[in-house]
């Protein structure tokens, strides 16, 4: 079976526009993250909180179904090419798991930074965590563009 006839153009493309787009709200959840900060001794600014807020949202309803169809019409095609495809795929798709987990523990802790009894603490934590996400989700979607591109 020819590499092109296991993958239509359209499941390629398809991963590509999500990645771009994913690319745009980490780039954007970033710098809302950057708005967060807390001097010692004085309240902290949370004027980027609801940007926060809704990228959390975006990345909640986007990342469960990017992930799904990814496996889908992806990485369950290339895993039946070689032994080392199907490792490296098993390994994609723990990292999904992985950053699904890491995802909801800085949705989490930027949940209620308005409402926390340490309002430094939790940004620092809610800033932490969420760059934090951003650069393993970056590396994520550079691994499998890279071990991925011949099928891509």
């Amino acid at each position: 079976m020819a590499l092109h006839e296991m993958l239509p153009t359209e499941a390629a493309e398809k991963v590509h526009e999500e990645h771009a787009e994913l690319r745009c709200n980490l780039e954007e959840l970033d710098r809302a993250l950057n708005r967060l900060h807390c001097d010692l001794g004085l309240p902290g600014d949370l004027s980027g909180v609801s940007e926060v807020r809704s990228v959390i949202r975006r990345f909640q309803a986007f990342l469960p179904l990017h992930f799904r169809r990814q496996e889908k019409s992806l990485l369950e095609k290339v895993s039946d090419v070689t032994p080392e495809l199907m490792e490296l795929t098993r390994q994609l798709k723990q990292e999904h798991q992985y950053l699904t987990d890491f995802f909801a523990a800085f949705a989490d802790s930027a949940k209620d930074l308005e409402q926390s009894d340490d309002v430094p603490g939790g940004i620092s934590r809610a800033k932490l965590l969420g760059g934090a996400f951003t650069n393993q989700f970056r590396r994520d979607i550079r691994v499998e563009e890279n071990e991925l591109a011949g099928f891509l």
